[in-house]
């Protein structure tokens, strides 16, 4: 019999055992490796997707962070309104001292805040020496001023000024495009040349302004059609629209608000009841008169304010101070977005000697305009109270 070494007996015993062995560790390996790749597999789909969601988030925040944050609308727009002003109008080159310090010192509390301040400015602003009138005839007068006084216009806070009355074109087409040339470039918007709109923008708003008189060469009271058709060009562009127009009989007897044509020397001077309330039935939003030199009643009609005449405000030697003609106010309105009347306010004023204007703690303004009011348009749905405030009420 042979002998084998025992190593290599104990080798031929154990190689079957140790094949299978190994055979098994192999196989539960390849399986635990597989089982690893799928976890790894699980774990990187998962962290994908929390890494995209957390990306997601993080991109809203950052476009929250970086969006324009909305504007609020406006809602409600102030605007202030004066009669008619010829200052400097006995034309020195420059405004004496006294003018700079005290034309409108006596108001610069009632003048001062508000969205939009305007008036009519009946005067001529320029150095343009020949009249376009015969000044020799009885009550014919050619106003002048040294367009210098744009300035004190200016400071005074004013924003857009009528030139549509019977002083503009005293000096004829020069003296005319003069004042609004010297306006314009102080910053002042002249209102009131033949077709033209004025669009003043406030924050959100715009506001139209169109300025009428009884004359040809400016937009006039008695062409109806011609009127109403700018009021529907401006309501196109414009959130609210507004009329200021230079026409009525003129003097102490012209406080009245009648319907039908008035006259003045041989001029019709317009049907102002008719005009105002056609433009407001176009669209137009506040009607702001002046031209007959005295103060006027006022009316709310479809929800629209209407002044019929808010008197002098700076005569300066060139319109009467006396009696009523003295007699003025700084009408206050607040309109909404849509241009309805919310509240407003009579602001009372006396001219002075020199015409220039002073604030009127007696509140003789206030009463003559209730008074008128109460005469003229004793249905209307608007209260004036004693202190001048104007309230709309429900009839």
């Amino acid at each position: 019999m042979a002998q084998f070494p025992l190593s290599t007996v104990s080798l031929r015993r154990w190689l079957p055992w140790g094949l299978g062995g190994l055979t098994i560790i192999t196989s539960l390996g390849i399986l635990g490796f597989r089982h690893y790749q799928r976890q790894q597999v699980s774990f990187i789909s998962t962290s994908v997707a929390i890494s995209n969601s957390t990306l997601a988030t993080i991109a809203t925040d950052a476009a929250k962070a970086i969006a324009p944050v909305p504007q609020t609308k406006t809602t409600v727009i102030t605007l202030k309104a004066v009669g008619d002003m010829a200052p400097g109008t006995r034309y020195s080159k420059t405004p004496q001292v006294e003018q700079k310090m005290q034309m409108f010192a006596g108001v610069e509390g009632q003048l001062g805040w508000s969205d939009l301040l305007i008036g009519n400015l009946e005067t001529t602003l320029t150095n343009h020496p020949y009249a376009a009138k015969d000044i020799s005839r009885p009550n014919v007068f050619a106003f002048r001023t040294a367009p210098s006084y744009a300035n004190l216009l200016k400071d005074a806070g004013f924003q857009a000024l009528s030139i549509a009355n019977n002083h503009t074109f005293d000096y004829g087409q020069t003296g005319f495009q003069d004042t609004q040339t010297t306006l314009t470039d102080t910053g002042i918007a002249p209102i009131g040349v033949k077709n033209q709109i004025h669009y003043h923008q406030h924050k959100d708003l715009t506001v139209a302004l169109i300025g009428f008189s009884t004359y040809q060469y400016h937009n006039t009271v008695q062409d109806l059609d011609a009127a109403v058709a700018l009021v529907k060009e401006a309501d196109v562009k414009a959130d609210i629209i507004v009329i200021s127009v230079h026409a009525g009989a003129e003097g102490t007897g012209a406080n009245r608000v009648r319907p039908g044509t008035e006259w003045f020397f041989g001029e019709n001077r317009g049907d102002l009841h008719k005009f105002s309330r056609t433009l407001i039935d176009a669209g137009a939003d506040l009607i702001v008169g002046h031209g007959p030199h005295v103060l006027r009643a006022v009316e709310l009609y479809q929800g629209r304010l209407i002044a019929y005449s808010l008197g002098n405000f700076v005569a300066d030697g060139a319109l009467s101070v006396a009696s009523t003609l003295a007699e003025s106010v700084i009408l206050e309105v607040a309109m909404s977005s849509e241009g309805r009347f919310l509240k407003g306010k009579l602001h009372p004023v006396r001219l002075n000697g020199q015409g220039f204007p002073f604030y009127d703690a007696t509140g003789t303004a206030i009463k003559r305009m209730q008074q008128l009011t109460q005469r003229d348009f004793p249905e209307t749905p608007l209260t004036i109270q004693a202190d001048g405030q104007l309230l709309p009420r429900t009839l």
